[in-house]
């Protein structure tokens, strides 16, 4: 992501040209790395894969905190970093956009539980760019599930 960001986001569109701004993001993008996604996939896991009611109630509660952190931060702001929607924030989208799906009976109420994640990511999701790429995700799916591959979540 920093390459890319580097490289191809010279305008700084979704990227920051100061130091500080620079580092906050990075934070950011680590703890959507290390904690958003894993947790996400392990709940899909314990779920999908190998039913361990256990193990995935103890996954689903660490995704809370998760949530928890999340919405502490976007209290008093729109936006994780430098007041504008940035990669930072773009990088939750995926999985975010998966996660009713994949907690099914565990996913929280987001307005009631998680209210300033709940609007950042409907602010994200009101972006162009977003709604194509969850288009083209949604698309994707149906190509490979008409392909004969079982891909949950498409019948």
């Amino acid at each position: 992501m920093d390459y890319l960001l580097e490289q191809y986001d010279t305008s700084k569109l979704i990227s920051f040209s100061t130091l500080k701004e620079q580092y906050l993001a990075k934070q950011w993008l680590q703890f959507q790395r290390t904690t958003q996604g894993p947790l996400l996939q392990h709940i899909f896991h314990w779920a999908f894969l190998t039913a361990n009611p256990t193990a995935r109630a103890s996954y689903v509660k660490d995704f809370r905190r998760v949530l928890q952190v999340l919405n502490d931060e976007l209290a008093e702001k729109q936006w994780l970093v430098g007041g504008k929607c940035s990669a930072a924030d773009l990088s939750y989208v995926a999985f975010h956009s998966r996660m009713d799906f994949i907690m099914r009976e565990d996913a929280p109420d987001m307005a009631k539980e998680f209210p300033h994640v709940d609007a950042w990511y409907k602010r994200m999701g009101e972006r162009a760019a977003v709604k194509k790429v969850l288009a083209d995700h949604v698309q994707a799916f149906k190509v490979i599930a008409a392909r004969g591959a079982d891909v949950p979540g498409t019948k």
